[in-house]
């Protein structure tokens, strides 16, 4: 098992002090040995790990350096780097680890550097959601975070941040396997909150910023990057099957529409950090992650594609903030209103159906307003019809007349017809 005991000593006294007594069970049963195939093999691998004392650990550089070269000798290092190739595929780093260097299949300092001039995480705490195995919150940590909080269900990931915190030690870092929807409900605890990568895993991408935004202090910065459309209209997609290879993307937004949710959850002060296609040299493959990467997920005679037809892998980094004690109390989860009713304190919508059919590349159900709550069970159940190139995509949340509802793009790749 995993130690957390800094963590539990950590939250002593702050409003997260409740946490340890729901969470736990949750981190027992997702680390029990018996949850899952490959743990016994990386717990031994964890055991099996050589004891070594690094002379310096610097979680500010690029590649954060755990030790130096000549703090092991070769057979150590031989032994050091068999033992954590046991945990491949390593996505999210580089790491430089006794002079041993970790290639990621991210180049994750890269969008780290995007990001670190537009923040100041000095004695903050943090929440890192999707955090892998914790890349990103040793560069916090670096950056001066006081505590943060990281959380990835994939035990593949967590058993990386376990092997090199067995050398990085107690610097205010945590990763626990846990999803999401597992931690309690509106904490107003946390001064930052990241959401790196996951929007668009979402079914429902207005649940999870509702769910940010109640993880957040008044005034507390809320940082979201992940895959966006190109252009400034209102426009979505959702790519039935699988986008990129992936089949767990479910909606891919504009920076427009994205930047809309945001405002419909409550958050205000939002800012576009960085807007930036996905390159081979950022995302490949290497002797650390030798499956398929990016280059095996466009389509090889148009690289503007993904192998499906859809358009290239384009990521967004936004900056948004919750406003203080003053503003309105949106971005609650909880019970859907019905249609019609007034809306997390917002104006009162009708529904009101028309006969807007548009077909494939930009379409919406012209007529169609619905709260922003059953947009993504929509989408499901239409989805789950097959065949389907339109989609409900509507909004209810200071609506002004007149206001021009967003394109639906394509349900069919490129050359393809529904």
């Amino acid at each position: 098992m995993i130690d957390y005991a800094g963590l539990w000593q950590a939250l002593v006294g702050s409003p997260l002090a409740g946490w340890r007594e729901e969470l736990e069970p949750c981190l027992h049963r997702a680390l029990d040995p018996a949850s899952h195939g490959d743990l016994p093999h990386w717990y031994a691998t964890l055991a099996a790990l050589p004891s070594l004392t690094p002379s310096v650990i610097d979680l500010s550089t690029d590649c954060p350096r755990i030790g130096s070269p000549a703090d092991i000798d070769t057979e150590q290092r031989a032994r050091l780097e068999k033992l954590l190739r046991d945990f491949h595929p390593w996505r999210k780093g580089p790491f430089c680890v006794f002079g041993i260097h970790i290639d990621t299949e991210w180049r994750s300092d890269w969008k780290w550097n995007r990001l670190a001039s537009h923040l100041d995480l000095r004695g903050k705490t943090v929440l890192d959601v999707g955090c892998g195995n914790g890349y990103y919150g040793w560069r916090m940590c670096g950056a001066g975070a006081a505590l943060v909080l990281g959380i990835d269900p994939t035990i593949r990931y967590v058993m990386q941040y376990a092997a090199l915190s067995r050398y990085i030690g107690a610097v205010g870092n945590y990763v626990l396997p846990l999803r999401f929807e597992e931690l309690p409900l509106h904490s107003a605890a946390f001064d930052v909150a990241f959401s790196m990568g996951v929007l668009y895993h979402r079914r429902d991408p207005l649940e999870h910023l509702a769910r940010l935004y109640g993880q957040l202090r008044p005034n507390g910065v809320l940082v979201l990057e992940g895959l966006v459309l190109a252009g400034d209209e209102l426009a979505v997609l959702h790519p039935p099957g699988r986008y990129a290879k992936m089949k767990n993307v479910h909606t891919i937004p504009s920076v427009p529409l994205l930047r809309q949710w945001l405002t419909e959850t409550g958050f205000v002060d939002i800012r576009v950090l960085d807007v930036s296609p996905t390159t081979l040299e950022e995302q490949r493959r290497t002797p650390w992650m030798e499956f398929e990467s990016l280059a095996d997920f466009l389509d090889p005679q148009d690289p503007t594609r993904t192998i499906e037809g859809h358009p290239a892998p384009r990521r967004a980094s936004l900056r948004a903030r919750r406003p203080g004690n003053s503003g309105a109390k949106l971005g609650q989860v909880g019970s859907v209103p019905p249609l019609g009713s007034d809306i997390l304190g917002q104006k009162r919508i009708e529904t009101v159906f028309g006969s807007g059919f548009h077909g494939c590349g930009r379409a919406w159900m012209g007529g169609v307003v619905l709260p922003v709550h059953v947009i993504s069970c929509l989408h499901r159940e239409i989805h789950s019809l097959g065949r389907i190139c339109q989609s409900v995509v509507a909004y209810a949340s200071r609506m002004p007349a007149g206001r021009k509802l967003p394109h639906l793009h394509s349900q069919c790749p490129q050359g393809t017809q529904c």
